[in-house]
């Protein structure tokens, strides 16, 4: 599977219960880890390559669901990379079944990160199908 994210508003997030991510040394990740916390940690000890990032994230702990309103674009690391096909039902035919991309991948702008530039390349709504 290739990386990707979502990118929404800051106070969106927030608002969602997420929260901007620790950047800690090993021995403070271990007690994130440790104590049920891991996901607001990221390690930056000897070999990581973490130490420019910014993250936020959204931890969807169980089966908590969170509807993201106003998702701002998808992003993705490689432009051929394509999300797993879903089962979805064809408006023009009652009961029938088709595999077809997601519909958030069809609706929203995709940007790309292109790492050779350092720089997103944005693409239109349905224009990556």
């Amino acid at each position: 599977m290739k990386p990707w994210g979502i990118v929404i508003s800051r106070a969106q997030m927030v608002k969602a219960g997420g929260g901007s991510v620790a950047y800690v040394p090993d021995q403070v990740y271990a007690y994130f880890k440790n104590t049920g916390m891991g996901h607001w940690a990221v390690r930056v000890g000897p070999g990581s390559s973490w130490m420019h990032e910014r993250e936020w994230r959204l931890p969807c702990l169980k089966a908590r669901a969170v509807r993201l309103m106003t998702l701002q674009a998808i992003l993705i690391g490689d432009e051929t990379w394509r999300p797993s096909l879903v089962e979805r039902s064809d408006p023009r035919s009652p009961g029938a079944r088709h595999m077809g991309l997601p519909p958030l991948w069809q609706e929203s702008p995709i940007w790309v990160w292109v790492s050779s530039s350092k720089s997103v390349v944005p693409h239109p709504p349905g224009s990556l199908c």
